[in-house]
């Protein structure tokens, strides 16, 4: 299996440059890394599919300014944007000890060192919002509207709106209360009707449509 390696920092600087078009992208990897026209292609597929993503995400956040988009995100940028290639299976029977090597674990199975690490590769790979976006998604495609929604109005509003709704979560929670997610979000909702309680009137809007209220 052979490996296109290059360092997320040069994709992004001629992101900057030239553009995220697909066509600008294979013409580019064709003439400076000397790839074939179909490696070219399946390189820009993946670009396409992660790194455009977490790139724009990085790119908007630092209000497309180049010199804060390097300054805010060097390690990142210093990381390696991989893509394998299968080669061509050769006529080879597996040894015994090669049908017997150990299959790899599930997530599921994996230590919780291990999923921290699998965590962090995969943010560092697609960027928060990706993942985010995929999971929010994926509970909705799994019939999970409402957690779908709490989860979207958590990560979309205002730290200190973050902060009453743990501070009320938690209370309840040492009080041996158990209840359901609109339940939870009940203390949050009344705290946020409070006038000295700054809150952003679209966070309020999905909060009334979850509750019902």
């Amino acid at each position: 299996m052979t490996e296109f390696v290059v360092p997320r920092r040069v994709l992004c600087e001629f992101f900057i440059g030239h553009g995220t078009k697909s066509e600008d992208i294979q013409k580019y990897l064709e003439q400076h890394h000397h790839l074939s026209s179909e490696k070219s292609e399946l390189i820009v597929k993946r670009i396409q599919k992660t790194l455009i993503t977490a790139f724009n995400d990085r790119w908007t956040k630092c209000n497309r300014t180049k010199e804060r988009f390097f300054s805010n995100n060097i390690s990142w940028l210093d990381g390696e944007f991989k893509v394998q290639f299968e080669e061509a299976p050769m006529d080879i029977t597996p040894t015994t000890s090669e049908v017997r090597g150990r299959p790899p674990k599930s997530y599921e199975d994996l230590s919780e060192k291990s999923k921290k690490r699998k965590n962090m590769e995969l943010v560092q790979e697609y960027g928060l919002e990706y993942i985010h976006n995929a999971y929010v998604q994926g509970l909705r495609a799994a019939g999970e509207i409402e957690e779908a929604t709490v989860v979207s109005m958590i990560r979309n509003c205002e730290r200190n709106e973050k902060r009453i709704m743990k501070e009320k979560l938690l209370h309840e929670s040492r009080n041996g209360t158990n209840f359901r997610v609109d339940e939870a979000l009940n203390p949050y909702i009344s705290s946020i009707r409070k006038p000295s309680v700054t809150i952003s009137k679209k966070l309020l809007e999905e909060a009334k449509n979850l509750l019902a209220i």
